[in-house]
């Protein structure tokens, strides 16, 4: 009876041991893989945000560049037509291409079709940018 009451103490004090281990490591395993998701969150947070901003700041340029049409503002236009035609729809980006040849021919028409054009185009980026906010976690 005594080997028994010996063996059976023994097995709870290996298990006594082994148990905070296994719970140790569980728990750093389960950490690392909450860490890796909040990394992949934030950046694809950083993504959206920076999706958005090029987008603004190419909508806020177009508007500048219709209202006070200066090489200043056609300078401006250019850079953030680059940061903003990979986020756009092709449809979005085909007509800001059109836009974009016009300006670079300093060919502003003073017709209200381009200006419709143009209105147009800027609600479509902004509704783009509503959906996209949407998406932010």
């Amino acid at each position: 009876m005594e080997d028994i009451t010996i063996t059976i103490t023994t097995v709870i004090a290996i298990i006594s041991l082994i148990s905070p281990i296994i719970t140790t490591l569980l728990n750093n395993h389960y950490q690392l893989k909450i860490k890796r998701l909040e990394a992949m969150d934030k950046r694809y947070n950083d993504l959206i945000l920076y999706k958005i901003n090029a987008l603004q700041s190419y909508c806020q340029s177009l508007s500048k560049i219709i209202i006070y049409p200066n090489e200043e503002s056609f300078i401006e236009y250019g850079k953030d037509f680059g940061k903003a035609i990979i986020y756009m729809t092709e449809e979005q980006a085909k007509i800001a291409t059109e836009i974009y040849k016009k300006f670079q021919k300093r060919k502003l028409d003073e017709n209200s079709d381009f200006s419709d054009v143009c209105c147009t185009h800027l609600l479509e980026i902004k509704n783009q940018i509503a959906i996209l906010e949407t998406k932010q976690i």
